[in-house]
């Protein structure tokens, strides 16, 4: 049986329509997931109204300083190391499958099969390794209630056939509280 909103504590109703406010261009509609969606809820022009009764920052809430707090991704500070992990266990079972097939006398169709879904598969953990070592796993947003301002710094996204360039931040962005919209 759903729970619906009031249950759940959630004060904002759904909105799933059309995007009221933002406007987003072709290229921003092809590569981000957001840019082609309707927004679940749309959050109240009033930035002092509640939005739940018992908000939670589900371990994102990183630093809370005096003037402000700083604020990340689910993925965290420290969840990338499990990422890195994950992926050198699913390379290490690629290589055995790779390696296995060369050593049969009788290569079938089953070899060929398990060889080329070895392939995807190392390549998938590398993927893992790389976005857990050579990319920064949390760039926070800082909110500064002394000055009224958003501090984002954006993630660039990795090249995957640049293997070897690391990852690195985008230039930090700077918004007025009073400007920013929230989804």
């Amino acid at each position: 049986m759903p729970v619906d909103d009031k249950e759940r504590g959630i004060l904002i109703p759904e909105w799933r329509k059309e995007e009221p406010e933002l406007t987003f261009t072709e290229a921003q509609r092809k590569r981000k997931l957001y840019a082609r969606k309707l927004p679940l809820r749309v959050m109240p022009f009033d930035k002092g109204q509640s939005v739940h009764l018992h908000p939670r920052a589900f371990q994102t809430l990183l630093r809370i300083h005096s003037e402000g707090i700083e604020v990340g991704t689910s993925m965290g500070e420290g969840v990338a190391k499990y990422l890195g992990f994950g992926g050198g266990i699913i390379c290490c079972l690629a290589i055995f499958f790779l390696v296995h097939p060369l050593l049969a006398t009788d290569i079938d169709w089953f070899y060929s099969f398990i060889f080329c879904v070895s392939i995807s598969f190392f390549l998938l953990g590398v993927v893992f390794i790389r976005r857990a070592f050579f990319s920064p796993s949390d760039h926070p947003t800082l909110f500064n209630r002394k000055t009224r301002q958003v501090h984002v710094i954006p993630l660039k996204p990795l090249n995957f056939l640049k293997f070897w360039e690391k990852g690195k931040p985008g230039k930090m962005k700077t918004y007025s509280w009073d400007n920013v919209t929230v989804r």
